[in-house]
């Protein structure tokens, strides 16, 4: 080492020149690092205001995916509880209906069963057959109930029934007045020949009625301004028979299974038994209130 060398390490002027000479060498590195972490800040400084607006966005977004979600997740829940109420409610018209088509195809042989109890199995049909407009049960399948019943039903009228026992007059006349499917069943053309049946049975027990019990029929009447039928006075009734009640059945069916001769087809038919009509009826009364006036020419001269 150099005499002047250790002469300026042992100068204390030249000792506190390099010190502040190294304190400002660190300040200029310390200077151009803040300088650079500046400028890295400063790059991003203009997207700085949509900072908070992207973080509301997201927080937003994911509020409303969840509400989606949930939302969906409901209405999975509730569409299946609704299906399943739907199922619930088709297995009940369905036990309905077949309990219902039981009771209704062994009604004339039960003899417990009575009038009222028919009303109301009728009124339980109607109250199904709505059910298929809802879609709480298929059409096809009441369909197909109904079908089958009717024709068990007109068989069982037309062969299986004696319209002389009361009970079986009331069955058969409920289903010719309230039974849909019978309705639509006979007022086809090709079902003549079967009503035609239907209607001889009638008119057979009308006048077995009028024969049997001349007494009470050679007097009976329709007054139509008091508008009642009017019965002779202190007649005596078979035992164990309401013959007013028979006799109304009686008439009531035959209207409402002649209405059923709906095709012009059928002309001569409907002309035959009017007047098979009349003849076992006898009272022109009667006869011109059950038929109404167009029907009611086509009778054949009878007593008032």
């Amino acid at each position: 080492m150099s005499e002047a060398q250790n002469d300026n390490l042992t100068d204390p002027q030249a000792l506190a020149a390099s010190r502040q000479a190294a304190k400002l060498e660190l300040e200029i590195k310390k200077l151009n690092l803040e300088t650079e972490n500046l400028q890295k800040k400063n790059k991003w400084e203009p997207y700085s205001p949509l900072i908070p607006i992207f973080a509301s966005f997201v927080t937003v977004l994911t509020l409303v995916i969840g509400f989606w979600q949930f939302q969906r997740t409901q209405s999975a829940q509730q569409e299946k509880a609704r299906d399943d109420q739907k199922q619930e409610r088709i297995k009940r018209f369905e036990s309905r209906l077949r309990a219902d088509v039981d009771e209704l195809s062994r009604f004339s042989q039960d003899k417990n069963q009575t009038p009222s109890r028919l009303s109301v199995l009728l009124d339980d049909w109607n109250i199904i057959r709505v059910s298929t407009t809802t879609g709480d049960l298929s059409p096809e399948v009441f369909e197909g109930y109904e079908r089958t019943l009717t024709r068990a039903f007109v068989r069982q009228i037309v062969e299986g029934l004696d319209l002389l026992n009361q009970k079986d007059a009331t069955f058969a006349t409920t289903i010719a007045k309230n039974w849909d499917g019978y309705h639509n069943y006979l007022q086809q053309y090709e079902q003549q020949p079967t009503l035609d049946k239907i209607l001889n049975n009638y008119t057979v027990a009308l006048r077995y009625l009028r024969d049997k019990n001349p007494k009470y029929f050679d007097t009976f009447r329709y007054d139509k301004n008091a508008r009642k039928y009017f019965e002779p006075a202190n007649f005596q009734q078979p035992e164990g028979q309401d013959l007013l009640q028979h006799y109304l059945q009686l008439l009531d069916g035959f209207k409402a299974n002649l209405d059923l001769l709906v095709d012009p087809r059928s002309q001569e038919t409907k002309t035959k038994n009017i007047r098979a009509f009349g003849n076992a009826v006898q009272i022109k009364s009667v006869a011109e209130h059950v038929l109404g006036k167009t029907d009611s020419a086509l009778l054949p001269p009878m007593p008032q």
